[in-house]
């Protein structure tokens, strides 16, 4: 019987990262064909007791989670990539079916620097959903499949797509570094921001932890020695419903479809179930986290942490030095300084095609943080208001978070 010449199976394409063929004193059949194994590439697998963590930002968009996403991405040691899971989604190469899987799946690749991993994808040029690996999507298949095809009344479209394969290109060519902050032992973080995982966390985690199991398995079947699990750090950037709600306004995003109360308030709904099932899933995390802890079991455990918004624009670098305590690092100088010189207003140069689509994205400060928070306040009208505060599940996170209803503060 001929042996197989692909490296590892597709149920082992999801692996931490690339793989490579097993030691020959392994490849036997019982190995082969009946519990097929891939091995990592063995510089990632050195014994390390302090691998890098893998540190998620998720919240909903306009909630400060690019803010927060500047906290890695000026850290040298850090790798930290910026929405990467949102071209497969934006060019609809996730079905509805599956895309939460996918998301999750893909984030988790991100996050090992991987792009071979195999996700279910059904771009609009595949005969059929399948797993495909992320590498599949390529600038030059966007280009010729996409841009190419879009008429000259709907040039906004083309640039649009333009715009996602101009982010493939960035994506494909940091995972480099990405490696090399992979495979430090130390201080090290590989971090995304993804918005798009809203209401996944329990998925994402999940995915995380089966494929952080594998990886170990391989390693000790790989003979490498005993390798430390990498730690999931989620951070949950929250903000007030209402607030929130002018925000999206301001730049057309996911609003209600009208301002009629009934539209309100299943905006209402729709932003405040998937926020407190995260928070009800990172606190399982922390529970799980002090259960191991008091019974002595080694390693270190998964995180989660809540930011509020409003909290990280008054006082960045108290947040930022929050965060970093509880990944148990001290905070760069890079990163202060950023927060300390950076996060103020500056003039916006003309915009490029490249840079178009990020300007919503701004750190850049133009208003006080009294401004930013209480802007609502007065954009809002009393009717809109009191739609998202009179929503049942918008009541419970407001009265979690400590949101006071306008009614009770005297207005």
């Amino acid at each position: 019987m001929d042996r197989q010449k692909t490296p590892c199976s597709r149920e082992m394409r999801t692996l931490s990262w690339p793989c490579v063929r097993a030691p020959r004193a392994l490849r036997t059949w019982r190995l082969l064909f009946v519990l097929p194994v891939c091995f990592a590439e063995l510089e990632h697998y050195e014994p390390c007791n302090r691998p890098a963590d893998a540190v998620v930002i998720t919240g909903h968009g306009r909630s400060g989670s690019t803010l927060t996403e500047r906290m890695f991405d000026q850290n040298p040691a850090a790798f930290s990539s910026f929405e990467p899971v949102r071209p497969w989604d934006l060019l609809h190469c996730f079905s509805h079916a599956q895309r939460s899987a996918a998301i999750c799946s893909t984030a988790v690749a991100i996050l090992n620097c991987d792009l071979s991993a195999r996700v279910p994808m059904h771009c609009r040029w595949h005969n059929g959903l399948k797993l495909q690996p992320l590498s599949a999507l390529t600038p030059e298949l966007v280009e010729s499949e996409l841009v190419s095809k879009v008429g000259p009344h709907r040039q906004k479209k083309a640039d649009e797509y333009r715009q996602w394969s101009i982010q493939l290109q960035r994506i494909t060519a940091s995972l480099p570094r990405c490696r090399r902050v992979l495979g430090t032992c130390g201080d090290a973080v590989v971090a995304i921001k993804v918005v798009r995982a809203t209401g996944l966390l329990n998925l994402l985690a999940s995915t995380f932890q089966q494929a952080e199991a594998r990886r170990l398995a391989n390693a000790r079947l790989a003979g490498i020695g005993e390798v430390a699990r990498r730690r999931l750090a989620i951070l949950h950037v929250i903000r007030d419903p209402r607030a929130l709600l002018h925000s999206r306004y301001k730049v057309g995003w996911l609003i209600p479809h009208s301002t009629r109360p009934r539209d309100v308030r299943l905006w209402a709904k729709k932003t405040c179930s998937p926020t407190l099932q995260d928070m009800k899933a990172g606190d399982a995390i922390n529970e799980h986290a002090r259960m191991a802890a008091a019974q002595g079991q080694p390693g270190r455990s998964d995180m989660y942490m809540r930011i509020r918004y409003e909290d990280l624009v008054a006082n960045p670098i108290a947040q930022t030095r929050r965060v970093y305590s509880a990944l148990g690092r001290p905070v760069p100088a890079e990163v202060e300084g950023y927060f300390r010189d950076k996060v103020k207003h500056a003039p916006r140069p003309g915009r490029s095609l490249e840079q178009g689509f990020e300007d919503v994205y701004s750190t850049n400060r133009t208003r006080s943080a009294d401004e930013i928070m209480l802007a609502w306040r007065k954009a809002l009208s009393p009717d809109i208001v009191r739609t998202v505060e009179r929503q049942p599940l918008c009541q419970e996170l407001m009265r979690l978070l400590s949101y006071e209803p306008v009614s009770s503060q005297g207005d």
